[in-house]
């Protein structure tokens, strides 16, 4: 696996923990899971999970809009031979389709926003133009399978990426049976939203919601069962 040189956050962990930044709760469903259907993994950052799904021989959607990071997710992709294993969605999910202004961190890629409403992270944040895309737009590509597992990580985007992936959820025979959100609570106030919001519109589409807690990175994180 490809990694950014250091500091960096996530890469970083990886190199002192020697395991791959993706949740045991995640990697557990993918060992459970089999591989009849995808996962997608939203907000892949490096590919840690993307990678991990790939490994147990799933196909996965992997969706990622900042260009530091499919760098690497490409080289690790053709690395491993796992160009029919892996899908790279250039973009990020959201609720519509097209250009937008992604702000991260130097010293952590994965903490990339989707516009923001705070002027600080306008201020302190590198910018870089990317795209977005709605997970709906892509269902065409599964052929007849559905998708069990879910990761999403998109730094306060959260709910854009559901109001874009209604279709699937809605889908009785494609829906997901797991979702993991992790979320970070500055990120979703600068997109004007709250974890609330987020559960809200889970339990709307007949997902029973539950939380597991915090993590290394002091984000709170919580899960999603088909109901």
């Amino acid at each position: 696996m490809f990694l950014h040189p250091s500091p960096e956050t996530v890469s970083d962990h990886i190199l002192k923990t020697g395991k791959l930044y993706c949740d045991d709760e995640v990697i557990a469903r993918l060992y459970s899971s089999g591989t009849a259907d995808f996962f997608f993994d939203v907000g892949s950052n490096i590919g840690s999970c993307a990678f991990a799904a790939a490994a147990l021989g799933k196909s996965v959607f992997a969706f990622e809009p900042n260009p530091h990071n499919i760098a690497l997710i490409k080289r690790t992709i053709a690395y491993n031979k796992w160009e029919a294993l892996i899908t790279l969605i250039e973009c990020g999910a959201s609720n519509s389709t097209g250009t937008v202004d992604l702000f991260f961190l130097r010293d952590n890629k994965g903490h990339g926003m989707v516009g923001s409403r705070q002027e600080r992270i306008k201020q302190e944040y590198l910018e870089v133009s990317s795209c977005t895309v709605k997970i709906d737009d892509v269902l065409s590509q599964l052929d007849n399978r559905g998708v069990d597992v879910v990761k999403i990580d998109t730094e306060g985007h959260e709910l854009m990426v559901l109001k874009g992936a209604e279709i699937l959820l809605r889908d009785p025979h494609k829906r997901p049976t797991f979702i993991q959100l992790e979320v970070n609570p500055e990120a979703l106030s600068a997109q004007g939203t709250e974890s609330g919001e987020i559960r809200d519109h889970l339990r709307s589409m007949e997902y029973h919601c539950t939380n597991e807690g915090g993590n290394t990175l002091h984000n709170e994180v919580f899960e999603a069962t088909r109901g």
